[in-house]
């Protein structure tokens, strides 16, 4: 797992602990609070409904900051639909191509998702030149030359000509890189291994005479 990956999966289950714990007990967090200070008489006197409703906003807030990112997602879904139906009543009428969802997922590391997203808008605008360069782009670097390679014949569908070459230079030039990828790995495993080699001689001490 990469460092953002374990990032992600760290604020998920802070988010959904304290989403869970609010549930659980709406006064947990208040006896937590009672207990960290003491000496302020949280659950009496006239304050004690004030703090509780302090405690739970607090941790909503903490939990929605833990999980901005998906609720984005989902969050702006229904809102979409709903000025798509203001704005396209027709339901035939496909929306605009929404590129955001997929930058979402290439920042998390969703590779596989994010083809998904641009596949999908290929499939509804054919005439999306950044759906294919991002699509092929997206492909390669989630291992799927095969994805790649069929974004790449979909280009077809374009009605330039002078469009159509430069996805195809896109996909030459992304495939290249791809193949080079064993390599390069290679060269660096070796160029490493060169460099501890000498470290290693040197720790080693010389007989004496």
């Amino acid at each position: 797992m990469t460092f953002r990956q374990i990032l992600t999966a760290i604020r998920w289950m802070i988010g959904v602990a304290l989403i869970g714990m609010l549930i659980w007990n709406p006064m947990a967090m208040s006896l937590l609070i009672g207990k960290l200070f003491p000496k302020i008489e949280w659950g009496t006197s006239e304050y004690a409904t004030v703090t509780h409703i302090f405690i739970a906003v607090a941790t909503v807030i903490a939990a929605v900051i833990c999980l901005r990112e998906p609720l984005v997602a989902w969050v702006s879904y229904p809102i979409r639909n709903f000025f798509s139906n203001i704005f396209y009543p027709d339901e035939k009428v496909v929306p605009p191509p929404n590129y955001n969802v997929a930058t979402l997922y290439r920042e998390q590391d969703r590779l596989d998702e994010a083809v998904e997203v641009y596949l999908g808008i290929l499939h509804h605008h054919p005439q999306e030149v950044l759906a294919y360069v991002e699509g092929i782009k997206t492909a390669f670097d989630a291992s799927q030359p095969e994805t790649a390679a069929k974004i790449a014949g979909l280009a077809e569908r374009l009605t330039e000509e002078t469009l159509r070459g430069h996805i195809a230079a896109i996909y030459e030039e992304a495939r290249q890189e791809y193949e080079l990828r064993p390599l390069e790995t290679e060269l660096e495993a070796e160029a490493e291994a060169a460099t501890e080699e000498p470290a290693e001689n040197s720790g080693e001490e010389t007989p004496g005479r």
